[in-house]
């Protein structure tokens, strides 16, 4: 659709031009969001990026996320710009430091990571990401990732404050 200035606009171009501002105004109806976590303990290797897994999902009206099949990511089903944040805490360990990053389809989104120097020995390491935008296509796959340089591996922790979460919220087409 093409309208020159000056020249009469077309009954069907208004009506091209009403049907665009009537979608862009509606968006995807509710827009896609999501909140899972893990409740259960997840090993996590030495001086390795590690997906995180989650088994509970507190908040996924879209079905973007399985708990019990490829546990580790979101696909998204509406394309758009999400704000997305994750990351979770491992037991604590004086050594190393703990890092966490999101990936989408596999490359680590710029500017997501997040991280933390070593906690006490009785407290635990957190990492998260900070909350970062996401331009996704539909079937894109998002993931969190961890990182932790203990010397040796580590268990995520389990306390419901500590659990490993994912979250994130469509903004934008």
């Amino acid at each position: 659709m093409t309208i020159l200035a000056g020249a009469p606009a077309l009954a069907a171009d208004i009506a091209a031009l009403e049907t665009r501002i009537a979608a862009l105004e509606a968006g995807p109806g509710d827009p896609p969001t999501w909140f899972v976590r893990n409740t259960a303990a997840q090993s996590i290797n030495n001086a390795t990026f590690t997906a995180l897994v989650f088994n509970t999902d507190d908040n996924d009206p879209d079905n973007l996320h399985s708990t019990s099949a490829n546990t580790d990511r979101i696909t998204i089903a509406t394309a758009g710009l999400y704000m997305v944040m994750g990351g979770g805490a491992t037991a604590g360990n004086v050594t190393g430091t703990r890092l966490a990053r999101i990936t989408k389809n596999g490359s680590v989104v710029a500017a997501s990571g997040g991280g933390a120097p070593p906690p006490a020995a009785t407290e635990n390491g957190w990492a998260l990401t900070q909350w970062t935008p996401v331009q996704c296509s539909a079937g894109d796959i998002l993931r969190v990732e961890y990182f932790q340089s203990s010397g040796g591996a580590l268990n995520t922790a389990t306390t419901d404050y500590t659990q490993p979460r994912f979250a994130g919220l469509w903004i934008k087409p």
